[in-house]
């Protein structure tokens, strides 16, 4: 069983999450808190895998409880669930620390693919050793799918099918990408993937 904690404060958003799992046997929403506060109380009382995070929360932010997660509950994974856009906001988050970020159209069935993917997630280290300054990359098993896909010249809209999950979340997955290859744009990365031999 996966145990989820949302914190959100918007009473529409937490009843349809908790809708949405309801009678689930895989994932357990054990809590739903409004500020950071309780979220913490809730992470030093009980065991918990997910954080299901609303980035505006009362009296904070969702980048200050990032990084406090990062720092003091490192085990623990965060998913960023907001109204703001991806384009604006995921690559700070993800560096910050969240393992995926997602907007309030998302489904249901995606936000569950989404939850029980980070909770499996196992990072792998492709060896590298012919490219200088990125041995031991991490990359996650989704990140390398993608990152595969990208390079035998799929499109968004073609690697989102072929994984069968959302078009945003693969845009996040090759945000992640540019990140750690140190690169700015699609191009680049699959220069660079293919100077490095890193497939």
């Amino acid at each position: 069983m996966i145990n989820v904690v949302v914190a959100n404060h918007f009473p529409l958003m937490q009843k349809g999450i908790l809708a949405s799992f309801e009678g689930s046997k895989e994932i357990k929403i054990v809590k739903v808190v409004s500020n950071d506060e309780d979220l913490f109380k809730v992470l030093d009382s009980k065991n918990v895998d997910i954080v299901l995070l609303e980035l505006d929360l009362p009296a904070t932010n969702g980048f200050q409880v990032l990084k406090k997660l990062k720092k003091d509950y490192s085990a623990i994974k965060p998913i960023i669930l907001t109204s703001h856009s991806e384009e604006i906001y995921s690559l700070s988050t993800l560096k910050s620390g969240a393992f995926d970020y997602l907007e309030y159209d998302v489904t249901p069935s995606i936000l569950e693919q989404t939850i029980k993917y980070v909770y499996t997630k196992k990072r792998i280290i492709i060896d590298t050793s012919k490219a200088k300054g990125l041995l031991h990359k991490k990359l996650s098993n989704r990140e390398l799918e993608v990152l595969r896909l990208l390079s035998s010249g799929k499109r968004n809209i073609e690697v989102a099918e072929e994984l069968n999950i959302n078009e945003k979340t693969v845009s996040t997955y090759k945000m992640r990408l540019l990140k750690k290859f140190d690169v700015s744009n699609l191009v680049d990365l699959l220069n660079k993937v293919k100077n490095l031999e890193v497939l």
